[in-house]
């Protein structure tokens, strides 16, 4: 059997969303701005000893939106 984990990662997104009027909404949302590689670790062996098993990198992401109340 082998374990594996997920390292310790950091994320950071921020939205801004401004009201046209009563019933319409607009927005501004931006993921993942730090661009942090994801790596994950797993025990091969039962010493423990460990490797990398995986890594991501999931780019920046932008993006805007439209709402609207009925």
């Amino acid at each position: 059997m082998q374990l594996s984990w997920l390292r310790e990662h950091r994320e950071f997104a921020n939205s801004i969303a401004y009201n046209v009027s009563e019933s319409i909404k607009v927005g501004f949302e931006a993921c993942n701005l730090l661009d942090e590689i994801i790596k994950t670790r797993m025990i091969y062996n039962q010493a423990g000893d460990t490797t990398l098993r995986s890594q991501f990198k999931t780019d920046r992401r932008f993006g805007a939106y439209v709402s609207m109340k009925f």
